[in-house]
């Protein structure tokens, strides 16, 4: 067992949020890597796990008077090959697998 560590894409990702300003205005970190910090804030060491995807969220519309780049702008000057996953809208049909 052990404490939780990004690795440097993960880190360079959530940098590039954090420089744009992006957490200060709303953005939360979610998902495996916010569980992490969560585990690694309580002290706890536990199994470890691989996740390649940085998730964020928003309550709102992420206030602003100053203009950031697009999203994908904004993840292109980490250097990574970035993909798009398709927004998800309540409500529209989709499959299970």
């Amino acid at each position: 067992m052990r404490y939780q560590v990004a690795d440097p894409k993960t880190y360079s990702v959530v940098a590039a949020l954090h420089n744009a300003g992006l957490f200060r205005r709303g953005m939360t970190l979610v998902g495996s890597h916010a569980y992490g910090v969560l585990l690694n804030t309580l002290g706890i060491a536990a199994g470890l796990y691989q996740s390649f995807n940085v998730d964020v969220a928003r309550g709102a519309a992420l206030g602003s008077d100053a203009p950031t780049p697009g999203f994908a702008e904004l993840l292109a000057q980490t250097g990574l090959k970035v993909v798009e996953v398709p927004a998800f809208h309540p409500g529209d049909p989709f499959d299970v697998i």
